[in-house]
């Protein structure tokens, strides 16, 4: 389990209720299945090692995560916000991009996940993480991770 950080007892979500998207598609249900087998099983896969690095010195530099974090710290709350399967799950797409991402959530969290498999990226949206999904990046709420696999 990763160390605590500031943002861990932050409220960072509105508490109204969500209703999931009760049309999920095959192909989102086996994308989400992948990712979360991949991550449970041989953690985040990132695009490279040195992204993984820039965004490990990026979540330190804004104060997300503490100092003394390591590599495996970040990837390890990576883990466990993919593996609480009461998380929500967003969908996220624009006409340009080459591929769906998905935005795993634990209201203070997001964890951004391409249908690749491979990592995007995973912090603590400084504008709040309802307004930052639902408003900033217009992602479609799923449902819970436990309503797709």
């Amino acid at each position: 389990m990763p160390k605590q950080n500031k943002h861990d007892d932050l409220a960072g979500g509105s508490d109204k209720t969500k209703e999931p998207d009760n049309k999920i598609d095959s192909k989102t249900t086996e994308n989400i299945s992948n990712i979360t087998s991949q991550i449970e099983e041989h953690g985040p896969a990132w695009k490279s090692e040195e992204l993984l690095e820039r965004h490990l010195t990026k979540r330190i530099k804004k104060e997300h995560i503490p100092e003394d974090w390591t590599t495996e710290d970040y990837n390890s709350k990576i883990t466990e916000i993919i593996n609480n399967k009461e998380n929500d799950l967003y969908e996220y797409s624009q006409p340009d991009f080459p591929q769906k991402y998905y935005s795993f959530g634990d209201k203070t969290w997001i964890v951004m996940v391409g249908e690749d498999g491979k990592m995007e990226t995973a912090f603590p949206p400084d504008r709040g993480y309802t307004k930052y999904l639902e408003e900033e990046i217009n992602a479609k709420y799923i449902g819970k991770i436990k309503d797709v696999e």
